[in-house]
């Protein structure tokens, strides 16, 4: 029995976030990534040479280039999905009733589509 994983293969499915995870980690960088950018354009607006320093805005940079860097890593992570939501199934509901039962048939002009609505 080999024990080693081969490239390409999953761990444990224990270590997958479920989709409800992802998502709320997605929409919590989403707006850290939104405030770094409010606050990189808010720097680069202001004429204020004490609040613009090259340092400061340096900073905000790598700050805005790490969370989105972070944002596309979660978001390329594959899920683990609940098991009621890895298959289809069938799940029989109401009978609806037949509204009728079409026929083709055969002309010498071509094919003529009949419709009986009492047929069932």
């Amino acid at each position: 029995m080999m024990n080693s994983t081969w490239a390409g293969q999953m761990g444990p499915t224990s270590t997958l976030p479920t989709f409800a995870q992802r998502r709320q980690a997605v929409q919590d960088l989403q707006l850290r990534r939104q405030a770094a950018q409010n606050e990189l354009l808010l720097l680069k607006s202001t004429s204020d040479a004490l609040s613009s320093s090259p340092e400061t805005t340096q900073a905000v940079e790598e700050k805005l280039e790490a969370v989105s860097d972070k944002l596309a890593e979660v978001k390329s992570q594959t899920v683990r999905l609940p098991p009621q939501e890895r298959f289809d199934r069938f799940e029989p509901g109401q009978e609806v009733p037949s509204s009728g039962l079409y026929q083709v048939r055969r002309s010498a002009s071509g094919y003529q589509v009949l419709f009986d609505p009492c047929a069932q």
